[in-house]
């Protein structure tokens, strides 16, 4: 998985974070900045979806080493619904 896209919305755009969980019952949201992704060499590319505006994908290699950056600067918006089944460690 370290080299697929990761979905993500821009804050500025999709402001609602209801809005973007529609239709991903159980999931969470975390935020960190666009530009701590670049530092880490990962790029971000608008995508068009349907639904909420501001949708991105965030490429490139996600290495354990990069994944771990991300969650130590990654804050809570909205924890994982506690019948999903995923533990919510922050």
């Amino acid at each position: 998985m370290d080299g697929a896209p990761m979905s993500a919305y821009l804050a500025e755009e999709c402001r609602e974070p209801e809005v973007a969980l529609e239709g991903h019952e159980g999931f969470g949201l975390v935020a960190f900045t666009a530009g701590f992704a670049r530092e880490l060499g990962l790029k971000i590319v608008r995508q068009t979806v349907p639904g909420p505006p501001g949708h991105v994908v965030i490429v490139g290699k996600k290495t354990d080493s990069i994944r771990k950056k991300l969650k130590k600067k990654s804050e809570w918006v909205r924890r994982p619904s506690e019948d999903s089944g995923e533990a919510a460690s922050g």
